[in-house]
């Protein structure tokens, strides 16, 4: 079982990564409108294409049901030339979707900015920005993210959910199956994948392989790219990134780089502090600082543990990072909210 963008952890089971939620309340849970897959259609800046190395050269067809609108596609005229002395340096960068925002440090050159996908209508809820710096040294990089406006994965959960995936699989077959998932839910898969260096993404998911670069839709002159693509919470929301770039040298370095740039500035917590989860905890510590602690309380104690225990087992049918289980634990804790509310009016 691996991660993806489509679904939370794949298994037996394969639960859909993202549900329709509600900011004032939580409601009964149910699937989102359309499933959650990023289709990852890798024409880059100004006409750039990717596709996998041992393939024709030639752009992967993409079903007209994943395409963007055509106002969202880039030109599909060549790039102007660049001038001789400019070279690609790494700039902050700020991705938008609406709402949403990730910030990271990036490859780019002057004057240039990634071209950015919100979703909008029927579309999947998962926004994209992309940017192809074409030099004699090409690199192409690719951020996708959940864009559901309330969507939240717990730190916690999603290094439970990677340390459970290492040991379910050996390295080559989990590479194997990321790969698989990559060109499933994508116009591409990587050719002579393997699993990255733990350094490229710490506490998480890598792969490494081969896919051919043209600088445009016309171009003859084909490049051989290795690429990292990579599975991790941005700001709390499964976030895929693909890195690309000519030079196989510096391209882990660099795709670590760039990851540990989004996790610094776009931290993953815990709890939001406006959850009701985070709520019943602090109600409950309350309760037991007014009321003399938890040993003069061993009943307030034992229904907490209790409450916990009945969560835990009534929440994990659900995907192990799904927006499900993550509602279905606010629903909980709405109730014993409602009980400590008891308790504390009662004396």
């Amino acid at each position: 079982m691996v991660f993806s963008l489509r679904y939370g952890v794949h298994s037996s089971r394969l639960a859909p990564l993202i549900f329709a939620s509600d900011n004032s309340s939580v409601k009964t849970m149910q699937a989102s409108k359309t499933p959650a897959y990023a289709a990852l259609v890798f024409a880059v800046a100004a006409g750039a294409a990717l596709s996998t190395a041992t393939h024709s050269p030639n752009p992967p067809a993409v079903p007209a049901g994943n395409k963007p609108s055509a106002s969202a596609l880039p030109a599909s005229s060549p790039p102007p030339p660049l001038p001789p002395a400019e070279k690609m340096s790494w700039q902050p960068t700020t991705l938008n979707w609406q709402n949403i925002r990730l910030r990271l440090e990036a490859p780019s050159r002057e004057g240039v900015t990634p071209t950015c996908h919100t979703p909008v209508g029927t579309e999947d809820e998962i926004g994209t920005c992309y940017l192809g710096i074409p030099t004699s040294q090409p690199v192409v990089w690719r951020v996708a993210t959940v864009t559901q406006r309330d969507r939240f994965v717990p730190a916690r959960w999603f290094l439970d959910a990677q340390a459970e995936i290492r040991a379910a699989m050996q390295p080559q077959q989990l590479a194997e199956r990321v790969n698989a998932d990559l060109g499933t839910n994508s116009s591409l898969s990587l050719a002579n994948v393997s699993l990255a260096s733990p350094a490229t993404l710490r506490d998480g998911i890598a792969i490494v392989g081969q896919a051919t670069y043209r600088s445009n839709q016309g171009s003859t002159d084909v490049v051989t790219m290795t690429c990292v693509a990579a599975f991790l919470l941005a700001a709390n929301r499964p976030t895929q990134v693909l890195y690309c770039a000519a030079s196989a040298e510096d391209v882990e370095s660099d795709a670590a780089r760039m990851i540990a740039s989004l996790r610094k500035l776009n931290p993953s917590s815990e709890l939001p502090g406006n959850s009701l989860q985070a709520m019943e905890r602090a109600a409950y510590q309350k309760y037991l600082k007014t009321h003399g602690g938890a040993a003069v309380n061993p009943t307030v104690v034992q229904s907490e543990i209790e409450h916990f225990a009945a969560t835990t087992a009534d929440c994990q049918k659900y995907g192990q990072i799904s927006q499900e289980r993550y509602l279905c634990h606010e629903q909980h804790a709405k109730a014993r909210l409602d009980q400590l509310g008891t308790l504390v009016s009662g004396g």
